[in-house]
């Protein structure tokens, strides 16, 4: 039991240095984490990076396009919100499911473009926390700071080879796919409650950085659906 709960408080720990606002200039690892647990708790073990950037995107357009939430200067969702908004004509008081389904079945050069550019450097930058180290040392001994580019390679190739880290996901080598971990699965399940609190958290830390005079944050993330037992923000 009490190696169960180290192995519980080291995912507490791995967590929150994952989604370190104080350390963004995006929303985008929040958001992403925030993909990942919807299919999670949707019972899915595996997920495409376009689904899952789907899924930031979608819960992104409400508090973006219906409350006028500020995300940031450098952050594209809200580029890929307004085209859903002006240029597809979809309903900001839509709920997160239909937007994801929408951006998944849609055939918009533009919005399918925009929506993969999302996915191409997040899933390596929100994982690089479990090999630290690793990169550190390769840092150490060629002498010299790696480029985000490299890293991100380097990282898929640790993410491939280092099956004894309790990684949160696997990238495949394709890059469009990851597998959840078992044990992060059961680790969410078992702490729903608890990690989406986390999230919002977070996710309000961020965004008080970007919209310093609203005091009225957490109010704008999501709508309660009553038909949605997986309720947005």
């Amino acid at each position: 039991m009490k190696e169960y709960d180290n192995i519980n408080t080291n995912k507490k720990i791995l967590l929150n240095k994952m989604l370190d606002p104080s350390k963004f200039t995006t929303s985008y690892k929040i958001m992403w984490f925030y993909a990942i647990y919807k299919e999670m708790l949707s019972g899915h073990k595996k997920a495409s990076i376009k689904k899952l950037s789907a899924n930031m995107v979608s819960a992104a357009y409400y508090p973006i396009e219906h409350e006028n939430l500020d995300f940031g200067k450098l952050d594209k969702l809200s580029d890929i919100t307004f085209y859903l908004k002006n240029n597809l004509k979809i309903d900001t008081l839509e709920n997160e499911d239909y937007i994801c389904g929408y951006i998944m079945g849609s055939n918009d050069e533009k919005l399918n473009e925009m929506v993969i550019k999302l996915g191409k450097y997040v899933p390596y930058r929100l994982i690089r926390s479990f090999y630290d180290d690793f990169i550190k040392d390769k840092e150490y001994k060629i002498c010299k700071k790696m480029p985000d580019a490299y890293i991100n390679k380097y990282i898929q190739e640790l993410n491939e080879e280092k099956d004894d880290i309790d990684v949160l996901y696997k990238i495949n080598k394709n890059g469009d796919m990851i597998e959840f971990c078992e044990s992060w699965i059961k680790y969410v399940m078992e702490n729903k409650n608890s990690i989406l609190y986390l999230i919002k958290h977070k996710l309000i830390s961020y965004l008080e950085t970007k919209n310093p005079n609203d005091n009225k944050i957490e109010f704008k993330l999501g709508r309660k659906l009553a038909t949605d037992k997986n309720l947005s923000f």
